[in-house]
């Protein structure tokens, strides 16, 4: 009888196929839900990953961060973050200014359209939510954040080592 490939990590023993199954099943949710999420966002001609660029930028307390901190905050390259920048500029989500003090250091700021839209999807996301964890208790749900969580604490720390 042939043994299917394992890893094992403390007590427990992972299959390759269930490992692989997990990683699948991740980028299949988060397909789906950028898919839907750019479906209900073009009415704003705005796409899941500028949306968030917004709202995280709506979550700071002034609104406003240096570029640099927006790469960080994104956990993006400085060119990706340059361009989302761009194209909310263009659509007058956010402006860019020089900081007061240091001409060199650059900073984006989110406009009142930008904080009204990004108000404005709060909802979304909630219906989203419910949508995706109908049927799923509390502590399903509280368990599937948990272990997402730590594999993506997981994944972090094996790219700081790197």
């Amino acid at each position: 009888m042939l043994r299917r490939p394992t890893v094992c990590r403390a007590e427990t023993e992972v299959t390759m196929d269930s490992q692989f199954d997990c990683i699948y099943a991740i980028k299949e949710m988060h397909d789906s839900i950028k898919k839907h999420a750019d479906g209900v966002l073009r009415q704003y001609d705005l796409t899941m990953v500028q949306m968030g660029a917004l709202t995280l930028l709506n979550m700071r307390g002034n609104g406003e961060c240096t570029f640099k901190e927006f790469e960080q905050l994104l956990h993006l390259a400085q060119s990706t973050t340059v361009e989302i920048v761009k194209r909310l500029e263009q659509k007058g989500y956010v402006t860019t200014h020089a900081d007061a003090q240091d001409k060199r250091i650059k900073k984006v700021r989110i406009t009142r359209v930008g904080m009204d839209l990004s108000d404005s999807t709060v909802d979304m996301v909630r219906t989203m939510n419910r949508k995706m964890f109908s049927g799923l208790s509390e502590e399903e749900i509280e368990t599937f954040v948990n272990v997402t969580k730590k594999i993506y604490d997981n994944i972090q720390e094996s790219e700081r080592r790197n």
